[in-house]
């Protein structure tokens, strides 16, 4: 099920409808059942980036691979950042950082940091603000494309990779990203880093799931994602699997 797809049958259940209840009466409750399933419908493809259902999101590898993406998000952070950074440099990794932009533009040193360390950057907004998913098309795409200009002005070069705030979409955002000609990046392993308490719990969630061709997500501003971060590239090694950035991963070129 798709955004177009659910409007074309959703007209098309009301027009069969009304054209019924011409001869036979239809209960008032069957229009408003309509509407309840068609927000229902909306609301689980907004929150479930891996729906598909605005906009073809990458959530993890197309073909079978012995390999496995991580990213972080909502960075760069001073101490927490450097500190991810400087684990991935001694397990020799490459990863994926989708960095806010006012961070980048407090912080451009780290931010050339992780470029220079061969890691990719990639889009996740300018402000990540709580009312983000609720502006205007015009706005989010401001907000994109101030982003792609700090990152630009950082590294030289502008990101192709872009995840939406809180893996939240619609079809105001939609319009920015395709405007903009992005590719939308998901994940098929969420951490919860951001909430979690026990470093043991966090490892579990991440490694009972893992897969070969997996996107995780993880976060470079929480302390315990760095803590953890050692034993879950040594358990990705002893399982046999790789990790490499998401161009490599995904196929796709990472900046334009």
């Amino acid at each position: 099920m798709t955004y177009r797809k659910l409007n074309i049958l959703t007209v098309t259940v009301f027009i069969l409808m009304i054209v019924f209840d011409w001869q036979a009466h239809v209960p008032f409750s069957f229009y408003v059942a309509l509407v309840l399933i068609y927000l229902i419908i909306n609301f689980w493809g907004t929150i479930f980036i891996s729906s598909n259902f605005f906009i073809l999101t990458k959530c993890k590898a197309a073909k079978v691979t012995d390999s496995i993406a991580i990213t972080f998000d909502d960075g760069p952070v001073p101490e927490h950042t450097d500190q991810v950074l400087s684990i991935l440099k001694e397990h020799n990794v490459k990863a994926t950082f989708f960095c806010i932009g006012k961070n980048v533009k407090e912080h451009p040193a780290l931010t050339l940091q992780i470029h220079q360390d061969g890691h990719l950057i990639g889009n996740h907004s300018y402000d990540h603000g709580s009312f983000f998913d609720l502006q205007s098309s015009k706005k989010m795409r401001g907000e994109l494309r101030e982003t792609n200009d700090a990152i630009n002005k950082t590294i030289g070069l502008l990101p192709r990779f872009f995840r939406p705030p809180y893996g939240v979409t619609n079809p105001m955002l939609v319009k920015a990203i395709v405007r903009m000609n992005f590719v939308t990046v998901g994940w098929s392993i969420r951490s919860f880093d951001t909430t979690a308490k026990k470093k043991e719990k966090l490892l579990a969630r991440i490694t009972q799931r893992l897969r070969a061709g997996d996107i995780i997500l993880l976060h470079d501003r929480c302390k315990i994602t760095a803590e953890i971060l050692p034993d879950l590239l040594n358990y990705i090694r002893s399982i046999g699997l790789r990790v490499e950035p998401l161009d490599k991963l995904l196929e796709e070129q990472a900046y334009v």
